[in-house]
């Protein structure tokens, strides 16, 4: 891709189809309607037009519905063609179900091509009744990279048919089209243009995802979240790595085993790298200002969900000296939201606000209890309310139907052959049921995506043993969650972990800087910051050790901690037994965190190490809990003595809404981690 000359104008193609209709095209692949698709044209509009982007009202065009059948996408193309001129950026997105067809060309590795599904038509003779294929939309995309190579291309669909057993609510993808398409004709000598992003790999579903009461694509979401976080000198690599970790972020969506994993390619890699819009982004958009003050007093504030503001949470003038004016946020939207204030004198329009204290809402998460065919509806009745008499009504809610957010408790029959579940299709997410089989429980978020073995539950043995196990597992996955969920930007200090293996030569002759001193000897093989480590995949086995370097200008309080479901919460650092002033690290300060030993990962599944970072020392009894290893048992603490161990402290922080400490106090630093059996390792 090349820099934007000054006379460049910026161009959009925006599509969302959510109301498909009945047409033979769909009969028989398992249509869904999408809430989504029209949320993500809305939000995507106003980011495109903001002050942030720059984009023509008349630049931009959107085809909803009815207006983005083949036809009508095909012609927006050409339109859109004709229009750009030399140097030009160009922004495609598309919001829809994805599917495919059978490969025409021998082109794809998979034997498959993947499609846009467009809105139909009722004539199943006409081009309007089929899908849009892969290879059509890089001849579209070629004809505009004839006139200039600055192009973004974003989908939030399935690249292939259904991967789960039967299609779900919110998920973007219907059956393939097993119907013969007439011959498309395909050049040889095209390269594919610009940059392409995907919402999921080829075999992998897209999700859908509520943020305040609204549904939009879960990659759309974040990714529209990522942009708005832009700062001049970023590329699209840096717009599209953030969105991934956005997405890891996710409280409850980032937690199971069948990942969304984002696509990016370019024909050169280099191409990720490029200046988002050549670097013209204004600065200073990144803050929260008061925009409007209404009769009544209400402000309003440039700054939404998207920007992650919170219901509840406090924020001063950024400007005043004595910070005794706050303000209260009262309602928050996509982009804006809307305050009160609560102490001190007047605020006026083009006040900077910065936050003084979040609020953390801990609302009990819904849970939905399923049943195959396998299973009858009294069984599920009877497990029902079996569940739900053991669940703390203060972390579950049980609900009737899916729902966007919360977990399913799925009742079947998974059938085992030699050890191993037998599935329909190698992407298939859950195993055939089989009469014989043993009844389990499995719990999945509402989107079929499971969470880790060590939640199943064997029901063989009745529902009384069963629902008392799973209601002990789902405690400590509340308990992972929360912690998981609360968040802070750091003060400046580094954490670094250390991948170590043992080496005998590491005595005490030979310590070098390479050598990390526990009981045993070990020699550091790799070290990376541990944000770093956000993402990475690390085989069974694997060792960390860790150091910690204060580079603030002030002494803080380190804890290292690692939780996971199997082996719950404990701290890494400081070491029990340890007085709470081994914990802080003076300005300036570097150690190695050895005293606490090394972390070995032992079991497959999702590890998350996270820092917390405090001004003031903490009770860390607040954070442990046993996993499903062990029966579970959280470590009680009388009086939490301040907002953030009122947060971090499970029974006070799901009393009431919880404010964190001022941002200024606190910070977390956190990676997650999948663990893998050597051979899955990609």
């Amino acid at each position: 891709m090349s820099s934007l000359p000054a006379t460049a104008a910026r161009h959009a193609l925006l599509i969302g189809i959510q109301n498909y209709l009945d047409t033979p095209h769909f009969r028989g692949r398992g249509i869904q309607q999408l809430a989504g698709p029209h949320n993500d044209i809305v939000i995507l509009k106003e980011l495109l037009l903001s002050e942030r982007f720059q984009f023509p009202q008349k630049n931009i065009n959107t085809l909803l519905d009815e207006q983005a059948t083949h036809t009508g996408i095909e012609k927006a193309f050409q339109d859109l063609a004709a229009r750009v001129q030399p140097g030009d950026f160009v922004y495609v997105h598309f919001s829809g179900h994805g599917s495919e067809h059978d490969n025409f060309d021998d082109e794809e590795i998979s034997g498959m091509d993947q499609t846009w599904v467009t809105y139909g038509s009722p004539d199943a003779g006409s081009k309007d009744s089929r899908d849009i294929i892969d290879d059509q939309i890089n001849i579209w995309l070629s004809k505009i990279g004839t006139t200039t190579d600055n192009i973004v291309f974003v989908s939030d669909s399935c690249h292939s048919g259904s991967v789960s057993r039967g299609l779900l609510p919110g998920v973007r993808a219907i059956g393939k089209d097993n119907r013969p398409y007439p011959g498309i004709t395909r050049s040889d000598n095209l390269k594919p243009v610009g940059i392409r992003i995907g919402a999921s790999g080829d075999t992998e579903n897209a999700y859908e995802y509520r943020v305040g009461g609204k549904v939009y694509g879960r990659f759309t979401w974040h990714w529209a979240q990522s942009l708005s976080m832009i700062k001049p000198g970023e590329t699209w690599s840096d717009v599209f790595h953030r969105t991934e970790a956005l997405m890891r972020e996710d409280t409850i969506t980032g937690l199971g085993v069948n990942k969304q994993q984002p696509q990016i390619a370019s024909l050169h890699s280099q191409h990720h790298n490029t200046l988002v819009l050549a670097g013209e982004i204004p600065e200073n958009l990144n803050r929260i200002i008061v925009t409007a003050v209404d009769e009544d007093g209400q402000l309003r504030l440039n700054a939404g969900h998207i920007n992650n503001i919170t219901k509840g949470s406090v924020y001063t003038i950024e400007s005043a000296a004595d910070k005794s004016t706050a303000v209260k946020i009262t309602d928050v939207d996509t982009y804006t939201s809307k305050a009160s204030i609560i102490s001190g004198g007047t605020v006026e329009v083009g006040d900077i606000l910065i936050e003084q204290h979040r609020a953390y809402s801990f609302d009990p998460i819904p849970i939905v209890i399923e049943g195959d065919g396998l299973v009858g509806q009294d069984q599920i009745d009877s497990f029902s309310a079996g569940i739900e008499e053991m669940l703390d009504k203060n972390e579950y809610r049980m609900v009737s139907e899916r729902q966007n957010d919360g977990f399913i408790i799925r009742l079947f029959r998974p059938e085992q052959r030699n050890g191993m579940y037998v599935r329909e299709t190698g992407n298939s997410t859950l195993p055939k049921s089989h009469p014989d089989a043993d009844l389990q429980a499995w719990v999945m978020t509402m989107q079929e995506d499971v969470l880790d073995e060590a939640l199943h539950v064997n029901l063989a043995g009745g529902f009384e043993q069963g629902i008392d196990q799973l209601a002990i597992n789902m405690g400590i996955l509340v308990d992972l969650l929360d912690l998981k969920k609360l968040q802070s930007s750091p003060p400046d200090i580094q954490i670094r972990a250390h991948e170590i293996i043992k080496d005998e030569t590491c005595d005490e002759s030979h310590q070098t800087d390479d050598c990390f001193r526990l009981k045993n000897r070990y020699r550091i093989t790799r070290t990376l910051d541990l944000n770093q480590l956000n993402g990475q995949q690390l085989p069974q086995g694997s060792i960390l050790g860790f150091s910690v370097a204060n580079n603030a200008d002030e002494p803080y309080y380190i804890y290292l901690m690692s939780l996971s479901l199997r082996d719950g919460g404990f701290v890494q650092f400081p070491y029990g037994g340890r007085t709470a002033e081994y914990a802080l690290i003076k300005a300036g300060e570097s150690r190695k965190l050895t005293d606490g030993g090394a972390l070995e990962f032992a079991s497959p599944g999702l590890e998350i190490i996270k820092a917390i970072i405090s001004l003031r020392p903490l009770d860390t009894r607040a954070f442990e809990f046993k996993g499903v290893a062990s029966y579970r048992s959280t470590v009680k603490v009388t009086t939490p003595q301040n907002h953030l161990e009122q947060l971090l402290n499970r029974t006070a922080r799901r009393a009431v809404r919880r404010y964190a400490p001022e941002p200024s106090e606190w910070g977390t630093i956190q990676a997650e981690i999948m663990v893998t059996e050597r051979e899955e390792i990609q």
